[in-house]
């Protein structure tokens, strides 16, 4: 089979083939690619997320401590600190509700 005959009966097969199917089959691969690309991106596993901060507290997740903010995600592993007098309330995936006080410690898993 030469190419020119090759080209001539492949044109013919994607003539037979219903347009629609060209959207869905681009759509699917979409949603395939970012939804591996987002997960394979984040590499951790969401644990929660603060909710109020009274005072001065840490989070460090993967050998990096940043100040806590509320609004902040915590992942797996991560650990809380808090300082003399601080309060930290977060809440994980399931919403349960965890409150840290006054030189606390903890790391979530």
């Amino acid at each position: 089979m030469s190419l020119d005959q090759f080209e001539t009966s492949r044109a013919r097969h994607l003539d037979k083939t219903p347009v629609y199917l060209y959207g869905a089959f681009t759509l699917l691969m979409s949603f395939l690619f970012i939804f591996a690309s987002s997960v394979h991106a984040s590499g951790r596993s969401y644990y929660g997320v603060i909710q109020e901060i009274d005072g001065m507290a840490f989070v460090t997740s993967e050998g990096r401590t940043q100040e806590a903010r509320p609004g902040m995600r915590i992942f797996d592993m991560a650990e809380i600190m808090t300082t003399v007098g601080s309060q930290v309330t977060f809440m994980d995936r399931y919403d349960h509700l965890f409150h840290l006080s006054s030189s606390g410690h903890v790391q979530v898993h």
